[in-house]
């Protein structure tokens, strides 16, 4: 089914990367396209726990497009009495632009649980469409996950590692919490608040780095911070079994 968009959506565009449990899996969506997935060697498992190699394939994944209907209108033909019309000069299309993540460290972030649960919904769904389980909400996890939004606000960043080396590897262990598999998805857009959830959805799952963490079999625990950094919504998600 089609779409049609306001023309608030079409100044904006969504950005999103993935951290897997053996690598990253990275895509930074700008207006100037899309940044390939790459392979890092991750953090040690939990002690018991399983590391799996998986190559991921460079891809280009696109933003969340906005789809609008164009409508020409033939200007009549010139009267010989009457000049011919000027052409009128063409539009230049807007700039899309999503708002980058100043560093603020003295930001205080507040979790949008509405956001954070409509996102788990999302993901459940495409689970169970896939008959797999679904992915329980942890306490624990969404602890981890403010905490890596609250880092990435405080340091002006968007990415799995922090310029000190912090990641969401490293506040699992910090927390001490277990697991044998673990990942990270992170989110961002400057949609409508009543369209950036679905947004940013819609941009992790066109991407298969982001719809391989969503889709982990082996993933059964799932931690969400949802809050509004700036002018942009961001996305942090964190998984384990």
């Amino acid at each position: 089914m089609r779409r049609t968009l306001s023309f608030a959506t079409l100044l904006t565009v969504g950005a999103c990367c993935s951290l897997g449990v053996v690598g990253m899996r990275f895509a930074d969506l700008t207006a100037a396209g899309a940044t390939p997935l790459t392979i890092e060697e991750s953090a040690e498992p939990a002690p018991g726990g399983d590391t799996v190699t998986e190559p991921t394939p460079a891809v280009t994944e696109p933003t969340p497009a906005a789809e609008v209907a164009q409508v020409q209108q033939t200007a009549p033909a010139a009267t010989p009495e009457a000049p011919a019309a000027t052409p009128a000069a063409p539009t230049v299309a807007p700039t899309l632009v999503v708002p980058q993540l100043v560093a603020n460290p003295n930001a205080i972030l507040v979790q949008d649980e509405g956001k954070a649960g409509g996102l788990v919904d999302l993901m459940n769904g495409a689970r169970l469409e896939e008959g797999l389980t679904i992915l329980e909400r942890d306490a624990a996890l969404d602890g981890v996950a403010m905490a890596r939004a609250q880092d990435l606000v405080k340091n002006g960043y968007f990415d799995h590692y922090g310029p000190e080396g912090q990641s969401a590897f490293s506040e699992l262990a910090v927390r001490g919490i277990r697991y044998r598999l673990a990942g990270e998805n992170l989110a961002r857009n400057n949609y409508p608040e009543g369209r950036t959830v679905e947004a940013a959805y819609d941009a992790l799952m066109a991407s298969p780095g982001h719809r391989a963490n969503i889709l982990e079999p082996r993933f059964s625990t799932v931690g969400v911070a949802a809050v509004l950094a700036g002018k942009a919504w961001l996305y942090v998600i964190v998984f384990t079994n």
